[in-house]
Order: structure tokens, then C-alpha cells, then sequence
């Protein structure tokens, strides 16, 4: 600035007014006078020159604080010499009251040049060229929209502007200074600009505007460092914000700190703001006609500076900031400050869309890119640079276009750290692992691939992610994953998949995939079903589709067996809820109970069990236990158990539980002791009854119920033997070492006994040979249980060393006795009844040949007098006992003492009856109710007479020994002993009433009673025949020449059948077969044709030789009717012409004309009607010496065939 006087800095001010049109009221006085029409167009020039200066003070700026910006751009394109040289900060201060603003600064001042810029309309004393604002001349008319008079003082000038507004208010007062006198400016200050306020009541809405400027308003200025606004209300304290600025340079960037201090009063807050910058110049930037220097040459370079505020942890911090065309512009969308040399609207609010600007920000987005790479190299931008990118709708057109560039510009620059930390990658070469693909440390849930990783760095949180998703940074996608999990499951080194134990891990893993299925991934699943994912319990992993049915290893939470040969899931995988949900999907399912149930059972079909292990044999009757079907009863003996050495059960054993409780369980029963040889049984293995809960009941049963019912397992020894209905080898055991305490093993278990004791079964029990007390052994039926009752009894009957009191261990009461009524079953005795005395009576007969026969005579009729009273009991049981000899028959002159049996008796009868002992004696008269009523032994009666004959054939039968021939019994000698004794006996059985011929039948059929002399054997009545003996009746014996006189008695009484056709005709076979005899047979043929053929038919004769003979060279043979095999043509010459025409010429049945005639229906019936000669021959009549009368001829034959069926009719059906 040229130094000047005051009076030459006034004369230069006055100058510069009359050149802009200002007229001093002289002369506008003198001009009026003399010269009107130049003072109004000179008015008229000045009017329209002031029009157009309103309008842009009016129309130019949207907001009258505008002036604020425009004031500091003026202030940073001023020179700043003489502050520098004085060490002093450029400073630029605003000081607002309620009727004026001051401006002041430490600006070099105002020069010529300066004055005349702010004194017309787009001048400016700015260079052209980068790294200045704007035209200063315009943007000074902006305070002009809150002032109404500017005085400017700066070095020896002081002048004013001013603008009403008013009506008659020009508007060229904006552009015609005017002297105003100064006042000493305050030190430091160089130039102070005061505006007097147009309103001075809008203090507050004014202060507002100066809090509002930016804070980053230094940021991008160069001159000015430090910026202050006080405000002095017109009732409070002044307030004083004061904005400094500081840079340097490190690790490739230029650090920015702002700071801003606030001070009311005694009060002071200071706030920092740090920033980083990055710097980027740019070439050939396109031509612009407002970026030209002075010669019109295009300015094609430019520098964009970003800033990024971040905060003391050099984090980002992240809001809207302004875009700078080295002022603020305005806030558009981005979270950094962009400064660059755009080209601005004329208000400088916003840019142009201009080629240059485009190329600009171009720039801008190659700057943030270099910036990013380079806050990758810093601890904590590195993860958060993402921040400062703007959101995803910027609504301005332009600014829009920024973002679209930057996006291409990061998408292409390695700027993203994988997981492992070894590298930069674009952001569209990696993925981020979601939560679902990470562990609960947040780490992978699988390995990335070395060489192609893929995973994002956990560095970048899940809003940062966010962010990155617009650069192309995509979740972790299914493929990519299913990559990974398929070089695990290959993996040489350890597969994650097939090795992890961690739960957690597990699920999350689980989860992930069951997803491919839950979201229907069809690519995905079938990528899964390919992979070896699914354990198995025989430890091998498999693909689903390696297998056509994968089996969950349980069913209802009970373990399936491991060795049925079915395909079973390890059971460890569905402890996991979620790995079981994924093979599931996988195809893995519920093994049906029936198929689980059916491979136990084939499995214990194999002929080999060597290699059953125990904890599989458990298992197998564990899942039998809960899910076999409550009606299959039983599994024994196909499924085997382990005993207590673990081996299997081998066909025909038993298995027990242990129980060393219980006196009669197995397990103290077959112990080995001193005196006992013990037996060795299978005890079930202990894990088999660890095996289930015992309170749990299933189906009604518990566990060991279930394998006692179900199983077979027992609790009492077996008592059936296997294979056979006989006793197991414990009972054996048990009876032959341990009888005492047979009786108490079978009732601890009786309701299960009982139900097994089958008819033989009871039977092998009651003949068990068991011990006495009295030291002997006997059947067990024949016993009694030693009550003390019954024990004195035995005393008073003289039989108690010899009554079969059975050894047992249990202490016997008689006040016990109902607790083993079920011996009764057995037939063991335990109470004073009819058993008891039937036994005594046994007892008695055993011992009698000691006792006298007076003392034997009187104890059995004390016994039978106890068994007479009792018999009503079971009168069966008498009848059957008695019918052993239990009957004593004291010595008499006839027979010595002897027992006899109620068969050999009779009440009473003939003293002769060899066969039968009258029982009507002294001694006996009065047990006649036993003997004549209970037992009903009879009187002697006419049935005596056949017990003498069954007598006298057992007799002989016993002297000579027998032998079966005939369906007879043979005996030479087996025959009544003279013709008398049989006539007599045959004599008296005739007379039988017919109500016994019934059982006499019976008896002479059961027993073969009608003797045949000519065969010496005795025949049932069934294989008799009545006829003589030569008709030989196959299978028959002909008794009729035996018997001639007995006929009635052998036909009605008997009911011995005479011949029929069928026995004639099988008779007729067995001479065909023998050496047949032709007159035999023809008597035969002729008996078949007088009983009647009838309905009876001889088709089984057709092919039997039985037809005789007499072949055409004279030889006799025999034929059948028809022969398949061989047959002879033959005829059946009905007359002699016929006989004795074909004698020698043919075969001819050798029957006379009176055997044919005889025969004719036997023969009709076995179909030789065609052979007959009258068929066969055709005769033919010649007559000699006269004519045939043709009618008469047909007249005698029809009649001669009726008279030939009359004669054949008459002669089948005449008696005999």
C-alpha cells in the first residue's frame, strides 16, 4: 500500500465518488440552472446503474448473513505483510451489537486499487488463478442486505458508504464513497470496517448467525489463522468466540487442529478438533471461462485438499460437513470437508455444473482413495476409514456423481485386512463372516482357505460392515463357506468338522447348514448330501447319498443297538439339538421300532454269536424291554443272555437273577457246600439289571419283571425241562440232593409253576423220588407232609416208622396246613382224609407179612371202616385204589392169605366161580356199604362166564406164549379145553338180554374171543365171515362149517356178517392173484350175479385177469376185461353154431352157455356187451327151392329180442 497524506487519501476519495456519478449539490444546483437536460440524463444514467446494483444486492444472496463469508474471503485474499513481519497471527474479528458490526483486521489496508474494486460493480483487484476466493467488488455489496452505512478506515483512508432502502434511495450510495471522519484505530488493527444495521432489534437473530459458523471455517484458508466473533447483547454479558488454526505434516498427511475458545464473562471453554488433510494437485482440468489468467489462458490446474476430523483415539468422527470452494458452500452429504477450486454459482452458495468441476471431483475421488490407503496404515483408521463414506442418497445431481466415483474408485483398491491379518484386498474379494458363520470367541467356524482367503477382518465392527456392503462387501456367501467346509472334511491335517468337541461350536455349525434346508437352498442342499458330514456310530463319517437309510442312533431316547448292521448316527451328534435337526434334513430319520425289532431277532438268528459283545446284548434287551410289542410274549429261547462270566446262554439253559435273600432262590439252592456237590446255573450279568431304572414300569411291567415274563430270565429255578416234556436239570438237581426243600422251591414260585405243570409234567413231579424222614426214598404222590396230627395217627395204625412222611426243612404246624394245600395238586397228603387211609392201606399191606393174620385182619378193617366213611370223598379214587389188591382175604381151605383187587371179587355168588372171590365173609358183613355199594362189586352173573373165557385164552396165551397172524391171535393150543365147555358157555351167552349184547360184542371184538379150529387163532367178530371155509374171502375167516349150529349166536349176537358183492369181488382178485382155479371163479362170478350187481359197479375188476380163456390153438389162458398193459381179443360165442364155427379160428371166453347165461350180467357190467357173438356175427339164411318174405323176417326178430331181455331179466332177478 502507497503511503499517503490524509488530504491525499480525502482527494482521492472525492475522486473516486465523482467518477462513480456523485454530484455535489453545487453543482447539481448550477446543472439545473443551466444545464437541465445533462442533469437529467445524467440522472437517468445513475438510476439505471443503481437499478442494477439493487438487484444484485438483492437477489444475489440468500441470506443477509452471507456478507459474513464474503467479508472473510476478502480478509484471506488480503496481504498480510506487515503483520508477518511483526510476528503476528492474521486475524480476522467481528464484533456485533445491536446496532452496528465492527470488522476489524491486521490487513496490510487498503490500497487505490481496493477502493475503486469496492466502488464499482465487477471489478476486482484479485488475482486470477488458483488459490484465490472471488471477486471481491460483488461480494462487498452483501453487507448492504444488513447495513445501511459501512465506514471503512484502513491506513490514511476513512470513508462510507450508505443505503437506505428508502424510496428515494438511488441505490448508488453502495458504489459513491464519501469522507467520514476516523477515529485512532486500536493496535494491531489496520482496518476497521463499521456497519451500521439497517434494524438494530434483531440482535439475537443475528447473534445466531455468528454462532453458526462453521467451526472448520479456517480449515481451508491460508492467510488467516485466527478468526474471533464477540457479541455484545444489549442487557447481557458479551461473549467472545475466538477459531485458531495450526497444521503440520506426518506419515504422508498434514495434520489440521482447530480450535475454538469461548469465553462469557469469567467463563472460557475451549474445544479442539483434529483433522487429517490430504492433498492431491491436479492437471489439465478442463477449460472454464471463469478460470482464465490476465493473457485469457486457461487455468488447468487445481488442488483438492480433504479434511477428516477425528477425535484424541484418532477415530473418525462423523458428521455432516460442509464442501469448501475455500469457503463453505453449503453441507451436501458427506462426512469429510472436500475443498477445491470449484467454479461457484455467482453467489458462491453452490457450484456449476461444468466439465472442470466434473474433472474436479474426479480428483476428489482419486484424493479419498489416497487417503484411504493411506489410513490403512494407521492402528485405527485402518478399521474405520469406511466411516467417512456418505450415505447412500445424496439428493444433489452433482454431488451425487462424487459418490458414484468414489465407489468405483475404493471397489478397485485393496483397502480391507482379511482375518488373517497378512494382506490388503479389495472390498469385493472379501466377505465378512455373520454370527451365524462365526464361533462364540467370534472367530470363523471354519478355517478360510490359505492362499484365497475370503474372510474379513473381525477389525471392521457390524455398522462399519455396513458400510462396506456398498463397496461390494458382501456376508460371507453359502458357497463360499461350503468351499471351506469341504477342504475341512479333506483336510489331511485334522478335520475341524470331525474332531471339535465344543457344544457351542457344534450348534452354531449346525445351524449354518440346516439353513440350506429350512430356506430351501436347493443348490446348497444337494452340496451338503455330497459331503461326508454325517458320523456314524461304527465311526466312520458318510454323504446321505452314500447311503440309502441313515438311522438316528435312538428311538424315544432308548440307544438302538450298535451291531444290528443298520446305518446309526454316533450317538454323541444327537446330544446336539442342532446337529440333529441337520441330519435330519440331511435324511437321516427315525429308525422304525419294527425294523429295530426285527434286526435283534435276525440277529440272534446267526449262527454265530461269537462276536456278540455284552454291552450289545444288554442293549438289545434294553430297546426289547421298551419297545417290543406287549403282545409278543415271549423271546426265549431265541434271543440269549450273558451270564455272570459274560458268556451267551446257550440253547437249553436257563438264566437266573442273583439273589443271596431268598433260602430257596437258585442262587442258595445250587450253591456248593461241604455236603452238596452244588449245580451250576447261569446267573444273569450285573449290567443287565443296571440297565433300566427299576421304578420305571413299561407296558404295565417292570424291567425284571419284564425279563422274568418276557424273557425268560427266572427267579425260581426252571422246572420244565427244554426240548421235552420232562424236569429241568435243577429240579433233578434239587430232588435228588436237596428234596427237603422241593416242596418249599415249588411253593415260593407256585403261581408261576402251576400254570407250566402240564398233565405228564404233574405226573414226573408226583413219581419224583424224594426222601423220607424215615430215611427211604419214594414218589413224591405218595407222600404225606409230617404234621404232628397225622404223624400220631400213623402211631395208632402201627405204621409209623413205614408211612411215607416226606424229609422237608420247613417247621410243619398243623395250624399251617392252609399254606400248602397246593401239594394236593401233587398229590401229597397233608390233612386226615380219604388220601391219608388209601395211603395207610398201602402202607398196611406193605408191612402185614410181619404181623400176625388176626392182627393184620383186624387193622385193615379199622382202615377200611375210615375209608368206607370217607369214600363219598372221591369214590373214584376208592374204586381205583381197590381195584389194586388191597382187599385181605384171610387163609381157608380153598386159598391161603392173600390181597386181592375188587376185579377178582364178587359180594357174593357160587362157591364153585374159580375166577372170582366171594367177599360176603365173617369179618366183612358189615362193609357191605364199601364193597357192595361204593365199590358195586357185583353178585356172580352170566358176564362170569366170558371173564372164564378171557381167562382161559390169557391162561393158555401165558402156558404157550402168542404170536399175531391174520389179524388173529394165533395159538395151537389156545382153544376151549372140550367141545362141551364151549357148547355150554355159547349156550348161555345166546341168552343175553339185548341191552348187554352191546359190550359183549365189545369185549369179543377188543379181545378176539371167537376162535377159528382151522387156523388155531382167536378172531375178532369184525374179521369173521358166515360161509363155509372153501369160499376164501380175503381178510375173513369163514366160520360157518365151524359153527354150523351157532349161526344165531355169531349173526344176531355177534352180528358176523354173510358175503356181499364187494367181498365176492375181492375174493375174485385174490384167486386172479393166486393160482386161480376157473371153476372157483366162475362159482364166484356166478355168486356175484345172484346177490345183484346193482348199483355196486365191478370197474375194478375191468383190468383183473379173471375172464377165462380158450385161445385159438387150444391153450387156456386168463384175461381182463380191458388191459392197458396186454390184452387179448376175444369173443363170447352166445350159442353152439358160434362155439363151434369160431372154435379154432379166435379167442373164446371158456364158458359154457350156462356159465355165460349164468354170468351175463357180470359180464355186461365189465363192458363186453360189444363181444358178445350176437354183435359180432352176422348170419345170414339162404333158402333152397322157395322165396324169403322180407316182413315175416322183421316181424321175428323184434320179438326175439324182446323174449331174449325177458329171459336175461328173469334169470338176474330169480331167487335162489
Amino acid at each position: 500500500m502507497s503511503e499517503y497524506s490524509q488530504k491525499e487519501a480525502n482527494e482521492f476519495i472525492a475522486l473516486v465518488r465523482g467518477d462513480n456519478g456523485g454530484i455535489a449539490a453545487e453543482d447539481r444546483d448550477h446543472l439545473s440552472a443551466n444545464l437541465p437536460h445533462v442533469l437529467r440524463a445524467l440522472q437517468k444514467t445513475r438510476r439505471q446503474l443503481a437499478d442494477s446494483i439493487k438487484i444484485v444486492v438483492d437477489n444475489l444472496y440468500s441470506k443477509e448473513t452471507r456478507f459474513l463469508y464474503e467479508l472473510i474471503q476478502n480478509a484471506e485474499d488480503n496481504s498480510y505483510s506487515t503483520a508477518i513481519a511483526n510476528s503476528e497471527e492474521p486475524f480476522l474479528t467481528f464484533k456485533l451489537y445491536p446496532d452496528r458490526v465492527i470488522i476489524d483486521s491486521n490487513e496490510d489496508g487498503f490500497s487505490e486499487s481496493n477502493i475503486r474494486a469496492i466502488c464499482s460493480v465487477g471489478n476486482s483487484t484479485k488475482k486470477h488463478g488458483a488459490g484465490y476466493i472471488g471477486e471481491k467488488g460483488i461480494g462487498f455489496k452483501s453487507v448492504f442486505k444488513v447495513a445501511q452505512k459501512v465506514h471503512i478506515h484502513s491506513g490514511p483512508f476513512s470513508f462510507a458508504f450508505s443505503h437506505t432502502r428508502e424510496e428515494d434511495d438511488d441505490g448508488l450510495g453502495m458504489i459513491t464513497p464519501y469522507h467520514e471522519d476516523a477515529e485512532k484505530l486500536p493496535n494491531r488493527v489496520r482496518t476497521r470496517m463499521t456497519l451500521t444495521l439497517l434494524d438494530s432489534t434483531r440482535f439475537e437473530e443475528r447473534a445466531a448467525e455468528f454462532r453458526d459458523l462453521p467451526d472448520t471455517l479456517l480449515m481451508f484458508l491460508s492467510r488467516l489463522q485466527r478468526l474471533s466473533v464477540e457479541l455484545y447483547p444489549p442487557k447481557n454479558a458479551p461473549t467472545a468466540t475466538q477459531y485458531l488454526k495450526r497444521e503440520n505434516k506426518a506419515n504422508g498427511l498434514y495434520t489440521t487442529y482447530l480450535a475454538k475458545t469461548t469465553r462469557k464473562g469469567k467463563e472460557q471453554a475451549t474445544s479442539k478438533q483434529k483433522y487429517y488433510l490430504m492433498k492431491s494437485h491436479l492437471h489439465n482440468l478442463p477449460f472454464d471461462e471463469a478460470r482464465k489468467d490476465k493473457q485469457g489462458n486457461s487455468i488447468d490446474t487445481a488442488m483438492v485438499i480433504l479434511a477428516f476430523p477425528v477425535d484424541e483415539h484418532d477415530e473418525p468422527v462423523i458428521k455432516q460437513q460442509h464442501t469448501y470452494a475455500f469457503l463453505p458452500l453449503r453441507r451436501v452429504g458427506f462426512k469429510f470437508l472436500i475443498q477445491a477450486d470449484f467454479v461457484t454459482q455467482a453467489n458462491r452458495e453452490d457450484v456449476v455444473h461444468s466439465k472442470r468441476n466434473l474433472a474436479v471431483l474426479e480428483g476428489v475421488a482419486s484424493a479419498f482413495a489416497d487417503a484411504m490407503v493411506v489410513f490403512c496404515k494407521l492402528p485405527a483408521l485402518k478399521y474405520q476409514w469406511m466411516r467417512y463414506l456418505p450415505g447412500d442418497f445424496i439428493s444433489d445431481e452433482f454431488w451425487s456423481t462424487l459418490w458414484t466415483m468414489l465407489r468405483e474408485k475404493l471397489e478397485q483398491t485393496p483397502l480391507l485386512e482379511s482375518w488373517s491379518g497378512r494382506g490388503l484386498y479389495k472390498p469385493l474379494d472379501l466377505e465378512r463372516p455373520s454370527e451365524s458363520f462365526t464361533a462364540e470367541d467370534r472367530t470363523p467356524l471354519l478355517p478360510d482357505l490359505e492362499g484365497a482367503e475370503v474372510y474379513l477382518s473381525p477389525k471392521y465392527t457390524g455398522a462399519d460392515f455396513q458400510i462396506l456392503k456398498r463397496l461390494g462387501t458382501m456376508p460371507l456367501q453359502w458357497n463360499k463357506f461350503l468351499d471351506r467346509l469341504d477342504a475341512d472334511l479333506s483336510n489331511p491335517s485334522g478335520s475341524k468338522w470331525k474332531l471339535m468337541k465344543n457344544a457351542d461350536w457344534r450348534t452354531r455349525m449346525c445351524k449354518v447348514l440346516w439353513r440350506f434346508f429350512w430356506e430351501n437352498h436347493i443348490d446348497g442342499q444337494g452340496c451338503l448330501r455330497n459331503l461326508a458330514l454325517i458320523p456314524l456310530r461304527d465311526g466312520k463319517w458318510v454323504s446321505s447319498v452314500s447311503r440309502t437309510r441313515i438311522y438316528f442312533p435312538k428311538t424315544d431316547d432308548i440307544d438302538i443297538p450298535a451291531d444290528l448292521g443298520l446305518d446309526l448316527v454316533r450317538p454323541m451328534a444327537i446330544e446336539n439339538a442342532a446337529w440333529a435337526d441337520l441330519l435330519s434334513s440331511l435324511g437321516a430319520t427315525k429308525c422304525p421300532q419294527k425294523v429295530v425289532i426285527s434286526s435283534i431277532l435276525e440277529r440272534y438268528d446267526s449262527t454265530s454269536l461269537d462276536n456278540l459283545e455284552l454291552l450289545n446284548a444288554v442293549a438289545h434287551i434294553r430297546y426289547l424291554y421298551w419297545f417290543l410289542p406287549k403282545a409278543h410274549s415271549s423271546l426265549a429261547p431265541q434271543v440269549r443272555l450273558a451270564n455272570q462270566r459274560g458268556s451267551l446262554l446257550r440253547e437249553g439253559q436257563y438264566m437266573y437273577f442273583p439273589n443271596d435273600e431268598d433260602d430257596y432262590s437258585p442262587t442258595q439252592l445250587f450253591k456248593q457246600d461241604a455236603k452238596l456237590p452244588g449245580h451250576p446255573v447261569n446267573f444273569l450279568h450285573g449290567d443287565y439289571l443296571e440297565a433300566v431304572d427299576p421304578s420305571i414300569i413299561r407296558n404295565g411291567r417292570s424291567w425284571t419283571t419284564w425279563l422274568e415274563e418276557v424273557v425268560g430270565v427266572r427267579s425260581i429255578p426252571e422246572l420244565r425241562a427244554t426240548g421235552h416234556e420232562g424236569l429241568s436239570k435243577e429240579f433233578r438237581y434239587i430232588i435228588k440232593h436237596r428234596s427237603d426243600r422241593l416242596l418249599g422251591t415249588l411253593k415260593s414260585g407256585w403261581a408261576v409253576y402251576r400254570p407250566q405243570i402240564s398233565s405228564i409234567l404233574e405226573e414226573k413231579l408226583q413219581n419224583s423220588n424224594v426222601r423220607l424222614e424215615n430215611g427211604g426214598r419214594t414218589s413224591l404222590r405218595r407222600t404225606f407232609l409230617p404234621f404232628p396230627k397225622l404223624k400220631q395217627i400213623a402211631v395208632e395204625l402201627c405204621i409209623a416208622d413205614a408211612c411215607p412222611f416226606l424229609a422237608i426243612s420247613d417247621l410243619l404246624r398243623d395250624e399251617d396246613r392252609l399254606d400248602w394245600t397246593f401239594v394236593r395238586d401233587l398229590q401229597v397228603g397233608i390233612e386226615e382224609n380219604l388220601d391219608f387211609y388209601l395211603s395207610a392201606l398201602e402202607t398196611f399191606k406193605m408191612i402185614s407179612p410181619a404181623l400176625k393174620d388176626a392182627s393184620v385182619g383186624e387193622q385193615s378193617a379199622r382202615i377200611y371202616q375210615n375209608i368206607q366213611s370217607r369214600c363219598s370223598d372221591d369214590l373214584d379214587r376208592v374204586r381205583d385204589k381197590f381195584r389194586h389188591p388191597v382187599i385181605w382175604i384171610k387163609p381157608s381151605n380153598r386159598i391161603g392169605p392173600a390181597w386181592l383187587s375188587t376185579a377178582d371179587c364178587v359180594w357174593d355168588g357160587p362157591q364153585w366161580l374159580m375166577s372170582k372171590q366171594c367177599l360176603k365173609l365173617e369179618g366183612y358183613l358189615e362193609l357191605e356199604p364199601l364193597f357192595k355199594i361204593s365199590l358195586k362189586t357185583p353178585d356172580a352173573s352170566q358176564k362170569d362166564v366170558v371173564n372164564d373165557l378171557l381167562m382161559l385164552k390169557s391162561h393158555c396165551r401165558e402156558k404157550h406164549g402168542s404170536r399175531r397172524r391174520h389179524n388173529g391171535d394165533s395159538d395151537e393150543e389156545a382153544k376151549p379145553s372140550s367141545p362141551e365147555t364151549s357148547i355150554f358157555k355159547s349156550k348161555a351167552l345166546a341168552g343175553l338180554e339185548d341191552e348187554h349184547r352191546g359190550a359183549l360184542r365189545s369185549t369179543f371184538e377188543e379181545s378176539a374171543l371167537v376162535y377159528i379150529p382151522k387156523k388155531k387163532a382167536w378172531w375178532p367178530p369184525s374179521k369173521c365171515v358166515w360161509v363155509d371155509s372153501n369160499v376164501k374171502i380175503p381178510g375173513k375167516a369163514s366160520i360157518a362149517d365151524a359153527y354150523p349150529s351157532r349161526k344165531t349166536f355169531f349173526t344176531a349176537v355177534l352180528r358176523i356178517s354173510e358175503p356181499t358183492v364187494d367181498m365176492y369181488v375181492d375174493s375174485l382178485k385174490a384167486e386172479a392173484r393166486g393160482n386161480a382155479s376157473v371153476q372157483r371163479m366162475k362159482e364166484i362170478m356166478a355168486l356175484i350175479c345172484r346177490l345183484g350187481i346193482g348199483e355196486t359197479g365191478l370197474s375194478s375188476l375191468v383190468e383183473d385177469r379173471v375172464l377165462p380163456l380158450k385161445l385159438a390153438n387150444g391153450v387156456r389162458s386168463f384175461s381182463a376185461a380191458f388191459s392197458k398193459d396186454e390184452s387179448i381179443e376175444f369173443v363170447v360165442a352166445e350159442n353152439t353154431i358160434h362155439w363151434e364155427a369160431f372154435e379154432d379160428q379166435i379167442a373164446l371166453l371158456d364158458f359154457s352157455l350156462e356159465e355165460i347165461r349164468d354170468t351175463r350180467p357180470l359180464l355186461l357190467a365189465l363192458g363186453l356187451e360189444n363181444r358178445f357173438s350176437s354183435k359180432l356175427v352176422k348170419e345170414i339164411t339162404n333158402v333152397r327151392g322157395g322165396s324169403q318174405d322180407h316182413e315175416m323176417t322183421r316181424n321175428l326178430r323184434t320179438k326175439s329180442q324182446a323174449i331174449a331181455r325177458y329171459v336175461i331179466h328173469a334169470k338176474v332177478s330169480a331167487p335162489e
